[in-house]
């Protein structure tokens, strides 16, 4: 229990174009403000344990956690097994973690519906003509439960405990026969528990894969039929990995800007792998807690070699060419019409009848004219974006089908904020820098010209107004408000290495003065204009 001395905040809203919605994120959990404490702004009060459920989650992890990294040596192959058996990933570096992405195998570092149907199905397999009995249904239960306990009861994992539950009781009162039925009853459910678990990307992604897997595998399946068992295995996993990224991908793609081409291949590897290790990992796990040093410790080899040539191979997979596509978008729109696309097909399969391919071919036909359209939008407009990036100046022109970048020094912004602009733009070179001797930089992108100003002026020399059409001013660089007489901008743009009082004096003087200005501390500037 916290006492805080510090009155808290409105979450600020995103800041550039197209970047991640944190305040969006946070409000459809009911969170809306903030607050950054700092030394001396909070004390705490007393200890109380909310949840001894979640208090004996916690010390089962710690004990896990303690045991994985006292018997495994390599530290990937301690980071996967975090992951893998305790749903602990805030270790991964970022290197192995776009691997897994790059790949589609990223749904293996979280613990979710595919660790507990991995579980569900071995249950399955022991109990055989018994799982209709109240004994399965029981000891179901409770190893999914444990397991979800283990893992620290996240959204994800407890959706997907509860969505196997209503399946393991389905059986029992012999309600296997419609998946559907069974699958919608556990989202509503939890939807009936907590409304705003629809805006959550893993439950879209999960209920998604799990429908795409109950209506595409069979279809799938009779493609090809294969005699030797274990080709058939083969041919069956990869089945269950593309009808279960048949209805994923398209979100991927709207929530992530990529897709994967390869995850067909790092899934039949992957899996296979995951699910041993997911069992070793279980049995190490129990062992360990009994001190039983000689066959802890041989466990844990094993499953340290298993997640290193697991590692291994997913990066070989990630560096083969065209492995992923990385930088798409699509509209909210065009994601509708992706979806009704693939409707309009699987009705076909199953009620046979032309107008439903038809359907899908006119939905299809429109998508693909929203981006022809979009593209010959795109073409015909020239975009300056001038970023709000605390300590840097970023600057991207896009003319149409090439993207230009400027930034005062290196920056990650790329990276972390997704700067995508449009599909398929290509990178470029475009912006001609000139030095000036005011000192600053004369940027010429396209028809524009760009005069920042980031050193105290040298005004000497200069006899007449210097013109442009922006003037970005950084780092506090024109001390002397007067000195703004020797520049005729169109616009002044203060960008976001200026200190907030200075940015704040200088846009009142310069309103004052009937000389527009921007404060992009508020939001980043972007101008388009028809070519």
């Amino acid at each position: 229990v916290l006492f805080i001395s510090k009155r808290p905040e409105e979450v600020d809203p995103p800041m550039n174009p197209r970047e991640f919605d944190y305040r969006g994120y946070l409000a459809d959990r009911n969170i809306y403000h903030q607050s950054f404490l700092g030394k001396g702004e909070y004390r705490i009060v007393r200890n109380e344990t909310p949840s001894h459920l979640i208090a004996l989650s916690l010390r089962i992890r710690d004990a896990a956690e303690y045991s994985l990294e006292r018997y495994m040596l390599d530290s990937s192959a301690v980071m996967v097994s975090k992951a893998l058996l305790i749903g602990e990933r805030s270790s991964i570096s970022d290197e192995l973690r776009n691997a897994y992405a790059h790949t589609g195998a990223i749904h293996i570092l979280a613990i979710s519906g595919l660790h507990l149907g991995i579980i569900y199905g071995f249950l399955l397999f022991i109990f055989g003509r018994y799982r209709r009995s109240w004994g399965f249904v029981l000891v179901s239960l409770i190893i999914l439960w444990a397991f979800a306990l283990i893992a620290g009861m996240p959204n994800s994992v407890v959706r997907a405990a509860f969505m196997f539950s209503v399946f393991a009781i389905g059986q029992l009162f012999h309600r296997t026969s419609n998946v559907y039925n069974t699958l919608f009853f556990s989202a509503f459910i939890l939807l009936l528990l907590n409304p705003n678990a629809i805006y959550d990307v893993g439950f879209q992604l999960s209920y998604l894969a799990v429908l795409g897997i109950a209506l595409t595998y069979k279809p799938l399946k009779r493609i090809l039929v294969v005699k030797n068992n274990l080709l058939n295995k083969i041919w069956s996993l990869t089945c269950v990995s593309f009808s279960a990224q048949l209805l994923t991908a398209p979100l991927v793609v709207y929530y992530f800007h990529n897709i994967s081409l390869v995850f067909f291949l790092s899934n039949l590897l992957v899996i296979p792998l995951a699910t041993g290790i997911l069992f070793l990992g279980i049995l190490f796990l129990i062992i360990s807690s009994f001190e039983l040093e000689f066959i802890s410790e041989s466990i844990a080899k094993l499953i340290e070699w298993m997640i290193i040539a697991m590692n291994t191979a997913i990066k070989e997979m990630e560096a083969l060419p065209g492995s992923f596509v990385d930088g798409l978008t699509i509209s909210i729109p065009q994601l509708l019409v992706v979806y009704l696309f693939i409707v309009g097909n699987v009705l076909f399969y199953y009620r046979s009848k032309i107008i439903w391919l038809a359907m899908g071919c006119v939905f299809w036909v429109l998508f693909i004219f929203s981006i022809l359209a979009e593209d010959i939008s795109n073409y015909q407009l020239e975009t300056t974006i001038i970023y709000r990036t605390p300590g840097n100046l970023v600057i991207d022109y896009f003319d149409g089908s090439y993207l230009s970048t400027f930034s005062e020094r290196d920056s990650h912004f790329e990276t972390v904020n997704s700067r995508i602009y449009l599909n398929g733009s290509k990178k470029a070179d475009r912006i001609k820098t000139t030095e000036v001797s005011i000192p600053g930089k004369l940027l010429l992108a396209g028809g524009r010209s760009v005069l920042i100003i980031e050193r105290p002026l040298a005004i000497s020399g200069v006899h007449q107004p210097i013109k442009s059409d922006y003037l970005i001013i950084s780092n506090n660089a024109i001390s002397k408000l007067e000195n703004f007489k020797y520049f005729e901008p169109t616009l002044v743009l203060l960008d976001a290495t200026n200190d907030f009082w200075y940015a704040s004096r200088v846009q009142g003087y310069l309103t004052n003065q009937g000389i527009p200005v921007v404060n992009i501390h508020n939001r980043a500037y972007v101008d388009e204009q028809s070519k």
